[in-house]
């Protein structure tokens, strides 16, 4: 994860509080509801797109997150923040012990079949509460530079 970054802070912040948890009916942002804030935040933040991560080979999408473009740059977001593919990668094998998790562009289909879309029809209210707490997401707000510790992890060379 991107280390101390401003936007981290803030989405988990708005995620946090009582009216977004009200829209997940059960589990977390990271069990359950991570598809909804990746749908949320893609109404948010202009040309992003849905990823999957985890055991895709299988079939399985173990987790959705945002993928968005800065300076040219993949990043991917989900409730902790930024973070880099490797970073994302390396998260999901740690935090779900999935050996060599794969990312790509979400599979709709893929998706709903494994009822990870059940709460995205609350979406746009998620998206109009993250809105109204922290503001405009572009890619300059999102930049690593906002980072205290601009250090990235990238796959080693």
């Amino acid at each position: 994860m991107i280390p101390h970054h401003p936007f981290n802070d803030d989405l988990q912040s708005a995620l946090d509080s009582d009216q977004a948890y009200a829209l997940l009916p059960s589990g977390s942002w990271m069990e359950g509801g991570c598809t909804l804030l990746a749908t949320a935040l893609q109404q948010l933040i202009p040309n992003s797109q849905l990823y999957s991560v985890g055991r895709l080979g299988e079939g399985i999408p173990d987790h959705t997150v945002l993928c968005v473009d800065i300076e040219g740059e993949p990043y991917y977001i989900d409730y902790d923040g930024l973070h880099t593919g490797y970073e994302m990668r390396l998260k999901v094998n740690h935090e779900w012990n999935i050996k060599n998790p794969t990312m790509e562009l979400a599979d709709q289909t893929l998706l709903d079949s494994h009822g990870m879309t059940d709460y995205c029809r609350s979406a746009p209210a998620l998206a109009k509460i993250i809105s109204a707490q922290i503001g405009p997401i572009d890619s300059e707000r999102l930049s690593p530079a906002w980072s205290e510790e601009h250090t990235e992890t990238h796959a080693p060379s």
